[in-house]
């Protein structure tokens, strides 16, 4: 029951019909009015209307509301008719309508509930509609009064929304904007630098921060986009700074650096000249330099490597330059260029000169360029963990997909079909996405187990029986392929030190790769031979071979050369076979060309090792 007084209406009645009817919901939660005026809702407060609509009344049921005024307030109208007027009181605007001749107070309680509930419900609609419109419009002043130019574009970089900013920085309006494509591509939770050219024909340099966020129920992107061409020129203009300091440093010291003389002679090699340039450095003056040793200028975070540098350069009469930190007379710290060079007259050292310069703001520009590069080669190596990461899953999504998908389907022809052949095929379908699964799972795995792994045990290892062994195993591949396979060998064994489990996992995922995409009939060789103290070993197949591009990118973790997926694996196979060769200290390469086949070329150190290897 409502805690609250609905307000209720009665329209067109006879003022005895009336209290009759007020007299039946007395008790009730409605606040019942006087005012039985049919004036439209808009000029009433909301609420239930009851109206006694007579045959000629009816069609005036369409005036008392006025849906499509915004400032209408929410009315809801019960209708009492005769039962053959009930349907033209509904088109005419009824919320409900009940039957004069069955009208009884618990019918017409009952009613006024589910009307009252309805306006109830109407109320809390129009609330709800007033704090989205509340909450979008803070949204969009947000937009609007940000200092930065912001962009909502869709998955397909359609743009959808500009603020003001944005308008200023593309010089156009964003009636010209919205619908275009931004140009660029957009990746979430990225900063990214862009370059525009601008409808005046300058570029500008952006500073991309992307969001995912939901617009109108679909996924898009929220832009941040920050002009930093003013910036960019700055650092390039401070890098040129830098870099005609260091090559001129000389002449510019010439002209402006402290300049002191020492007297070796004296006991401490005291200070017995400064110049102008000094005193202004420092803060001291001539007065209360002369006459100290220069270690004076030193404090509690000077380097004592680099104090020591200098007292080993004056101890042996030798040049020297160091840029150590020092403090000036009001505790300053600053970093001081110094250069100390030897006197002598006639052979004799006599005096020891030092030029210093005050280098406080190339030092941090050095640090801030230095901070840059670490940021710079993090977000590189963010971006290339990402595009692994993408690749991983979209791989992960195709590869599972198919064998899953074929041992669904085997599974209920199993469950269809009483054929033993046909049984017996699909079971073997089975067995062999399976085992498809499990080779996919267990190069996931190895590649984990390198990243890991820190050491194995080792042994000598007969390298000729590992090659043989692998080609045994593949035996049932390359028989079906129909390939020829030829062994090359060195006439004697060739010893090598690693472990024979490991390096077969490595030999069989490159005799694999020749396997898979050598043509039926096609030729593999293998062949070993033996130079100084390597030996090599060369996997060489008359295959599809590769384009520059997949050869120089190989080895890279995830990569597939056919992005089409049509033949199966991550892309793992030749890193994992990389990773177990380079540790053990191995080096491998590939030379192809497409039609051409490919020839592998491994190669391994001879000499003995210890007994255990690092991975």
């Amino acid at each position: 029951m409502s805690t609250h007084l609905t307000p209720l209406y009665f329209i067109a009645f006879e003022e005895s019909a009336a209290q009759h009817l007020k007299t039946w919901l007395r008790g009730s939660p409605f606040q019942v009015s006087d005012d039985a005026d049919p004036k439209p809702a808009a000029n009433r407060s909301g609420g239930i209307m009851i109206v006694d609509c007579t045959s000629d009344s009816i069609e005036a049921l369409e005036g008392l509301i006025l849906p499509d005024s915004p400032s209408s307030p929410d009315i809801v109208i019960l209708a009492l008719v005769n039962r053959e007027d009930s349907t033209t009181a509904l088109k005419a605007g009824a919320s409900d309508v009940l039957i004069k001749e069955d009208l009884n107070p618990a019918l017409l309680r009952r009613s006024l509930r589910l009307l009252e509930r309805q306006w109830t419900l109407m109320q809390e609609l129009r609330e709800a509609r007033r704090k989205e419109k509340a909450a979008n419009t803070q949204f969009h002043n947000i937009i609007n009064s940000n200092a930065d130019s912001i962009l909502v574009v869709d998955r397909d970089g359609i743009i959808l929304l500009v603020n003001p900013t944005a308008e200023t920085l593309f010089k156009r309006d964003a009636n010209s904007l919205v619908g275009e494509s931004f140009g660029f591509p957009v990746n979430a939770a990225h900063i990214t630098e862009i370059e525009i050219l601008q409808p005046s024909g300058d570029p500008a340099i952006l500073e991309m921060k992307t969001a995912e966020i939901e617009w109108n129920g679909q996924s898009a992107y929220l832009l941040s986009l920050r002009d930093i061409t003013r910036h960019k020129k700055q650092q390039s203009i401070l890098q040129e700074e830098i870099e005609y300091n260091q090559q001129f440093t000389s002449a510019i010291a010439s002209l402006s650096s402290g300049v002191v003389l020492t007297d070796v002679s004296e006991s401490d090699n005291p200070i017995i000249f400064a110049n102008e340039g000094f005193t202004k450095l420092t803060g001291y003056s001539v007065e209360e330099i002369v006459g100290k040793n220069c270690r004076f200028l030193q404090g509690a975070a000077t380097d004592p490597a680099q104090a020591k540098t200098l007292r080993e350069a004056i101890r042996d009469a030798r040049s020297v330059t160091v840029t150590i930190l020092n403090y000036r007379k009001d505790g300053t710290p600053f970093w001081n260029e110094l250069t100390i060079s030897p006197i002598f007259d006639n052979g004799k050292l006599v005096n020891f000169v030092g030029l210093q310069s005050d280098v406080t703001l190339q030092k941090q520009a050095e640090a801030a360029l230095i901070e840059q590069e670490k940021l710079r080669l993090a977000l590189e190596k963010e971006y290339e963990l990402g595009q692994a990461r993408s690749r991983f899953m979209t791989s992960i999504s195709h590869e599972f997909r198919t064998p899953l998908s074929i041992i669904t389907n085997s599974l209920y022809l199993l469950s269809r079909s009483s054929d033993e052949a046909r049984r017996t095929d699909q079971q073997q379908k089975i067995a062999n996405q399976v085992q498809r699964l499990t080779n996919l799972t267990e190069d996931v795995g190895l590649m984990l187990e390198l990243d890991y792994t820190q050491v194995m045990s080792i042994s000598a290892v007969d390298l000729h029986g590992v090659l043989t062994a692998v080609e045994a195993d593949l035996k049932p591949l390359y028989e079906h392929k129909q390939h020829h396979v030829k062994f090359e060998l060195h006439p004697v064994p060739v010893m090598i030190v690693g472990d024979v489990m490991w390096l077969q996992k490595a030999i069989s995922r490159i005799l694999a790769n020749a396997h898979l995409y050598t043509p039926t009939g096609g030729y593999i060789v293998i062949r070993t031979l033996v130079q100084r103290d390597m030996t090599l070993v060369e996997i060489r197949d008359t295959g599809i071979g590769m384009s520059r591009e997949i050869r120089e990118r190989a080895f890279e973790r995830f990569y597939r050369g056919d992005e089409n997926h049509s033949t199966p694996g991550f892309g793992l196979g030749l890193t994992i076979a990389k990773m177990i060769i380079e540790r053990h200290r191995g080096h491998i390469s590939v030379e192809s060309r497409e039609g051409h086949g490919s020839t592998f070329r491994i190669s391994f150190p001879l000499s003995p090792g210890s007994e255990q290897l690092p991975l």
